[in-house]
Order: C-alpha cells, then structure tokens, then sequence
C-alpha cells in the first residue's frame, strides 16, 4: 500500500479533512484532521471576540510501517463503533475481540 492510497482511504473512513503521517525512528503515526472555526470562542486583551479558522487534529494509530498503520487504524475505528453498542457485556466483549 501506497502512503497516498492510505491517506485517502484513512480519509473516506473516518470523513475527515486531513490525514497527517509522522515519521519518527521505528514508527508512523496517523493524526486525523477537522476543519473547525472558532465562532467567537476567543477573545482578545480588549474583550473583542476573534473569529479564526484552525485545523483540528487527534493522533489515532501507530505502526512501523504503512501496513501496521492500516492495521491500527482500522482497530481504532472498530473501537470508535463501540458506543453504539448498548449493552455493557456486549461492549466489552467486542473490545476484548479488538485489542490484542
């Protein structure tokens, strides 16, 4: 897999703006990215509002390398789904499936 063909998949799975890879020794690291405005959330040393546009990111997998990042990527999303699960049983055996 492509570093190319991963960010786009990355991007339809999570419907994200932006994906972001980091390269350190010995690992990759995905972070998702959102396009947010601030809508008068701050304000200046006069109590003006300021209104911006920021891109907001959230670190969500590892791996060494591009395959064991789409590995963990894909778990992280699995996890995401769990909310959706109700009852606390379930839930928690369907994490105990996704974490090895």
């Amino acid at each position: 897999m492509t570093e190319e063909t991963l960010i786009e998949k990355t991007k339809r799975l999570f419907r994200c703006d932006a994906v972001r890879l980091c390269r350190f020794p010995g690992a990759i690291f995905a972070l998702l990215g959102w396009h947010r405005t601030s809508d008068g959330e701050w304000f200046d040393q006069d109590g003006a509002p300021r209104t911006f546009d920021y891109l907001e990111e959230k670190t969500v997998a590892h791996g060494d390398d591009l395959e064991s990042l789409w590995v963990d990527i894909r778990r992280y999303r699995r996890l995401c789904l769990l909310d959706k699960i109700k009852d606390p049983i379930k839930r928690l055996e369907k994490m105990l499936e996704i974490i090895p």
